[in-house]
């Protein structure tokens, strides 16, 4: 599977990694200009040397733009992935008393 990763191009790259972190396709870019990679582990590596190097205004943008769980108020706003994930978890089912 790594040998795929490696192989996509810079546009299949980041379309596949550009949501790991939050709306931030910066660290999809990149990540991309480091391949190819060794395995999953240097690429998980890789990525979060990347955020954790970033300035700390990235970092704190990255946070802030994560969806608090259960706000029903935006979800909206999510981003197809984000709303993936709290549909699975059943957050979406939440009432006010939860």
């Amino acid at each position: 599977m790594i040998n795929k990763i490696n192989k996509l191009s810079k546009s299949e790259f980041i379309k596949v990694f550009a949501n790991i972190f939050e709306n931030a396709i910066w660290i999809a870019e990149e990540l991309c200009n480091q391949k190819p990679f060794d395995n999953f582990e240097a690429l998980s590596s890789k990525m979060l040397n990347i955020f954790e190097t970033a300035t700390k205004e990235k970092q704190l943008k990255i946070l802030n733009a994560h969806p608090d769980l259960a706000n029903k108020t935006k979800i909206s706003i999510l981003t197809p992935d984000s709303l993936k994930e709290q549909i699975n978890a059943g957050l979406d089912q939440c009432t006010k008393a939860n």
